[in-house]
């Protein structure tokens, strides 16, 4: 099986789970684990080829499109919104160009994959990805504010304007201030993060306290009545928030699930994974005491995750399958897949 086999693989089996009877589902979602559990050596190719195979396929807009926003000239309404822009409270105005094909829009915990041109209001071009091919690709938390609000009014395929006051807008690397800013943007794809529990800084009062003194709740049900042993390998699909709802680690967002054996990770994230069955969604809070230096990059205070147990691996598959320096990776960890 090739590297771009691999990748489109986890994308099938991903986008397909949910929609084949439980038993179908089973044998796909077993068939991509084993796959994934004995591709050690090549995970890093494979989820680099899933990250491009989901722009390539969430883009849609074909080579055309493409060539029509590079021949793009210079717009006349850099200076100033026209009386036909629409304006938000915050200043922020826009105009669509092109309408999209897609029917929702971003939200603030995504990832988005766009192509854009910026100017100055003086007409001024500092920032393109004209001439790139690939879209530029950006975590919305940590985007500049009027950024983060324009894309979470665009659907895929959509093009617009942008006129951001300097206040809202990006900052100038070399002098701090850029003045108001103008952008052409095409939403290109839309990478959905899980968003955290509304219950973030206690857990909710149906969560249920596991023997380590943390608390889980079920709030998407599996299939079958096989949980995984004490000492099981599993794979997982993971998104890790800290109290105040910033996104941590994600597994999403490296569009592959994670394989690890339970003994291997914190002992409140083992406890939830060995409730769950196949196909099971938990959200988990852990206390600061025991998350504590327990995950990479230590990020402090309470923990909250989201786990999706996505299958149990055969007994000894993955020790075999990976290389002796990665048969104790921690999720999130750079060399985990």
């Amino acid at each position: 099986m090739n590297d771009v086999q691999i990748a489109i693989r986890a994308q099938h089996s991903l986008s397909k789970q949910h929609s084949h009877s439980k038993q179908h589902s089973l044998s796909k979602q077993s068939s991509y684990a084993r796959s994934a559990a004995l591709d050690g050596g090549r995970q890093l190719k494979a989820r680099v080829l899933a990250s491009c195979l989901l722009l390539l396929v969430a883009g849609g807009a074909g080579a055309q499109q493409w060539e029509q926003w590079k021949a793009r000239s210079v717009p006349e309404d850099l200076a100033a919104p026209p009386a036909d822009a629409e304006r938000s409270a915050s200043g922020l105005a826009w105009k669509v160009l092109t309408p999209g094909t897609g029917d929702k829009p971003a939200d603030a915990n995504d990832r988005v994959a766009v192509h854009f041109t910026g100017w100055t209001a003086a007409g001024v071009e500092f920032q393109t990805t004209v001439g790139q091919e690939k879209p530029a690709v950006f975590k919305l938390q940590e985007v500049f504010p009027g950024w983060r609000e324009a894309m979470q009014l665009m659907v895929i395929g959509e093009e617009r304007r942008l006129w951001i006051p300097e206040r809202l807008g990006p900052p100038n690397p070399k002098s701090g201030r850029r003045g108001d800013a103008v952008f052409d943007v095409r939403m290109v794809a839309i990478q959905r993060i899980p968003n955290p529990p509304t219950e973030l800084g206690k857990p909710p009062e149906d969560a249920e306290r596991t023997l380590s003194g943390a608390f889980t709740r079920r709030i998407e049900t599996g299939w079958g009545d096989e949980y995984p042993a004490d000492d099981a390998a599993v794979l997982v699909h993971y998104t890790g928030w800290t109290t105040d709802g910033k996104t941590f680690d994600s597994s999403i967002r490296r569009n592959r699930p994670t394989a690890f054996p339970l003994g291997k990770v914190m002992p409140p994230f083992a406890e939830a994974l060995r409730m769950m069955v196949i196909g099971e969604t938990r959200q988990v809070w852990i206390p600061g005491n025991l998350a504590a230096g327990n995950w990479p990059g230590s990020p402090q205070g309470m923990l909250i995750f989201e786990l999706k147990l996505m299958d149990i691996l055969p007994e000894g598959s993955l020790g075999k399958a990976l290389p002796p320096e990665a048969q104790k990776i921690k999720p999130g960890s750079a060399s985990e897949g």
